[in-house]
């Protein structure tokens, strides 16, 4: 957790490191003993310009009657931010930075006293730790409120406490703050393909928003053919971002540190879907594989993939699925299927078979695959097949 932590380089220059322009009556620095409920600087961002202001730390859900409502919100797991219902449109909609140059963290003793910590930077450079923020009160008398993400501790500072804020580097700065866009997963296979020299047709959905505008010029700009993505107007883009750690220590177990997704509650109006399925349809006669992705309420819907997978299989042309991203239920027939091994197992218990393999073949048998390629990280790949016998490729 962070419940205290230390302000000390001074505003401008704390400013022209996160390229922010100033607000007025910021919290003065020095200042070595940030407490919450305490006024703290915060960088926003707003229609890509950024401005250092200040906020009280202490995040204060929208239900709150009174500042004491509840308890004091000073700190959000980032683990399931997305999932708690204070936070959750926050981390979609209005996310900052918070500037520290080191923080304090206590180390419960054997007696049950506890011993002070002063954590900052080797290279004595700033911190920026991902906080989110909101508004609460009357109009009038409205109040920016926020609070600190943490993360499971490092090694080193997991012999002091089990949780640390969350820092966000440079690099990743633009991304917090929602001033860029993800492409997305079938936008992402689409590059990879282009990145060997294969030609992709992507298929799809995007609001007139600034995310769908961002997101169909990247593509353009990197050579993915985007004429098959339609624009509705009103709709809300898809926007699923992830962010991983680079810690060491959570390299195998744990490299998701946070995600916030932005996503339309409606289904994609019929006219649109029925367009996209009939001008995809159109294109298999060029088509070498056929790959189905998709997000929540995207364009894989039950009638569109069926007419797909109907289509490409009598022109033999091969479909590869991922269930997690179309449905189980809408793969049927097709060649190549993706899964995690983690999809494998709960597949496994959700059967009753006694392993791995036995649940492949079952799944093979009960939805016409051809093939079911399982990645299992570190462990390699295995490939179960209906008329051919099983490989695994070590990593």
């Amino acid at each position: 957790m962070c419940g205290r932590f230390v302000l000390e380089t001074p505003l401008k220059a704390t400013a022209d490191s996160v390229n922010a322009k100033l607000a007025k009556n910021l919290v003065t620095v020095p200042n070595y003993n940030i407490c919450p409920s305490e006024n703290i600087n915060v960088v926003v961002s707003s229609l890509g310009h950024r401005k250092l202001g200040q906020m009280r730390w202490g995040f204060i859900p929208h239900w709150y009657k009174l500042i004491t409502d509840g308890p004091l919100l000073f700190n959000a797991r980032a683990e399931t931010l997305a999932e708690k219902p204070a936070f959750r449109d926050a981390s979609r909609k209005r996310r900052c930075l918070i500037p520290a140059d080191g923080f304090y963290e206590w180390q419960k003793l054997e007696d049950a006293n506890s011993r002070p910590f002063y954590v900052k930077r080797s290279d004595r450079q700033q911190m920026i730790f991902a906080g989110i923020w909101q508004f609460w009160g009357s109009w009038e008398n409205r109040i920016p409120t926020c609070t600190i993400l943490t993360v499971p501790a490092s090694e080193q500072i997991s012999e002091i406490h089990n949780r640390m804020p969350l820092f966000i580097e440079p690099s990743d700065w633009a991304l917090w703050l929602g001033e860029e866009e993800d492409v997305g997963a079938a936008a992402h296979v689409a590059r990879g393909l282009n990145s060997m020299g294969l030609e992709s047709h992507l298929f799809g959905v995007v609001g007139d928003d600034r995310a769908g505008l961002s997101i169909l010029d990247a593509l353009d700009h990197e050579g993915v053919k985007t004429d098959g993505i339609a624009i509705v107007e009103g709709r809300t883009t898809t926007v699923k971002t992830r962010l991983l750690a680079t810690r060491e220590s959570l390299v195998q177990d744990e490299q998701l540190l946070l995600r916030w997704d932005i996503e339309e509650d409606d289904p994609v109006p019929d006219e649109a879907s029925i367009g996209l399925y009939d001008q995809a349809i159109h294109e298999l006669d060029k088509a070498k594989a056929v790959i189905l992705s998709d997000y929540g309420q995207g364009v894989v819907n039950d009638s569109g993939a069926d007419r797909l997978i109907k289509h490409a299989l009598e022109k033999n042309v091969p479909i590869i699925a991922d269930p997690k991203l179309t449905g189980l239920h809408r793969t049927h027939g097709v060649d190549w299927i993706l899964f995690q091994a983690q999809g494998l197992e709960l597949m496994r218990r959700r059967l009753g078979s006694a392993t791995g393999a036995d649940a492949a073949e079952r799944l093979i048998e009960q939805h016409n695959w051809k093939h079911l390629v399982v990645l299992s990280g570190e462990a390699g790949v295995t490939i179960y097949s209906a008329e051919e016998e099983t490989v695994h490729a070590p990593c």
